[in-house]
């Protein structure tokens, strides 16, 4: 597995989830998608998710593409949280 990103910040959203920050590079094909993560936690807890990339709009920022992961909540996932995936799946 490779890592997606590492958690500098959540915010929960309601009707999409915890929402993470970093937000990621948003290529020409991008398009939304879920994929099945492994959250490692700074305190070396590790939880299989389910994550769903999101082509967002924002004002200012233009688009960007957003991590959600709508089964867990904030106090699951602390700063420095490590977010791994399987690219191409």
């Amino acid at each position: 597995m490779e890592l997606l990103l590492e958690v500098k910040d959540t915010f929960e959203i309601a009707g999409r989830g915890l929402a993470l920050a970093p937000d990621l590079l948003l290529h020409d094909r991008t398009k939304d998608s879920i994929h099945d993560v492994l959250v490692e936690r700074p305190d070396g807890l590790s939880i299989q998710a389910q994550a769903r990339l999101t082509v967002e709009h924002f004002r200012p920022g233009g688009y960007k593409l957003v991590v959600y992961l709508p089964e867990l909540r904030k106090e699951q996932v602390p700063i420095g949280t490590r977010v791994l995936w399987q690219p191409g799946q």
